[in-house]
């Protein structure tokens, strides 16, 4: 099983300079009680959860990183998937990994609910991320 100290050797033997801090910030986040129960999560969880400021663009990138990192075959604490948020107040909805691989190839993404062709469907898929069967067995 995979340890904190694992993760921790993991972030610093593949990554080096200011994105170093900010991922072991979001793995005490992700490690901790407060994330335990978090099935669905998304940038603004893990802003929140990381206590950080993100106040600039190069921070914003910086945690695109991390989550690369976190979410590839390397560490793998985090599955990424994507949503469909057509407007503010419309709720997400979950896109299916084959609807999305299919959009990628095609260029041709369906609304989820109405089935009608999304111009620039890009604009309206958002990233979210679901626990790794390893972060589940961190927490026990």
């Amino acid at each position: 099983m995979l340890t904190k100290h694992d993760i921790y050797s993991k972030i610093e033997q593949d990554l080096s300079g200011p994105v170093v801090e900010l991922c072991r910030e979001v793995v005490d986040f992700l490690t901790s009680e407060n994330a335990r129960p978090l099935k669905h999560i998304t940038y603004v969880t893990l802003v929140n959860g990381a206590k950080h400021s993100f106040a600039d663009y190069d921070e914003k990138i910086l945690l695109v990183k991390v989550t690369d990192y976190l979410s590839s075959n390397r560490l793998h604490l985090l599955n990424m998937h994507f949503q469909f948020i057509e407007s503010d107040d419309s709720e997400p909805v979950p896109i299916d990994d084959d609807e999305l691989s299919h959009a990628l190839h095609t260029g041709e993404f369906y609304h989820p609910e109405s089935g009608e062709l999304v111009e620039n469907y890009d604009h309206f898929l958002f990233p979210y991320f679901t626990p790794s069967e390893q972060l589940e067995q961190i927490h026990g």
